[in-house]
């Protein structure tokens, strides 16, 4: 059976364990009731809150006061700063391991995140406090991060720019995500596509890369 040389994979749920409820249950608490959850949150949808700041498009700062604003009760940045890093868990040897088998097979590995800064820096201060030294980035040929290209999953034009810029070819190339629109985004865009289980075991789902 012939594999594709090349491997991108996602970070939050593949790489990184994920609990998005947790942040959820965060900011309920910090709203005080269901009812101000919902409000908060629609408005923040409508204004593209969350995808502007995947964009890199406001700051982190810019992110965490437009929450204070709109709540109702007195809350303060350090609060929702935890609340929205509240999803963000561990990062398990086994899947640097398998990266690692990964690349010594001879795939070139790459990584695309719809994530934003101050994410991005928890994650780095989750990996340092667990791995130590270890450059995550290193890990991979090339990381991109959305909020520092500008772009996000899974805009097909996403796909094709990172295809470009990494001088890979769609159909050469596997993408490894736990979310179904990002992957029907690379699919329309000419990658392999693999669905992945959230947060589930990185080297069963690439037992077949590691033969």
């Amino acid at each position: 059976m012939l594999f594709p040389k090349n491997i991108l994979f996602d970070l939050g749920g593949v790489i990184l364990n994920l609990d998005i409820p947790r942040t959820m249950a965060c900011f309920k608490s910090l709203a005080g009731s269901e009812e101000e959850f919902n409000r908060i949150f629609s408005l923040l949808a409508q204004e593209e809150h969350f995808d502007r700041f995947e964009r890199g498009q406001i700051s982190g700062d810019d992110f965490l006061v437009r929450f204070v604003e709109l709540a109702e009760r007195p809350i303060d940045k350090d609060q929702v700063k935890m609340a929205w890093n509240a999803m963000l868990l561990d990062l398990p040897a086994q899947r640097i391991n398998s990266l690692q088998k990964l690349r010594a097979k001879g795939h070139r590995l790459f990584l695309l995140s719809n994530i934003n800064e101050i994410h991005l820096e928890e994650v780095r201060k989750i990996i340092r406090e667990q791995h130590g030294a270890l450059n995550f980035d290193d890990l991979f040929e090339k990381a991109y991060y959305s909020h520092e290209i500008g772009r996000r999953k899974p805009d097909i034009a996403t796909y094709q720019w990172l295809a470009e810029d990494a001088g890979i070819l769609a159909q050469d190339t596997l993408f490894v995500d736990d979310n179904a629109d990002n992957i029907k985004g690379a699919r329309e865009a000419g990658f392999w596509a693999q669905l992945h289980l959230s947060n589930t075991d990185l080297e069963l789902a690439m037992a077949n890369y590691l033969k």
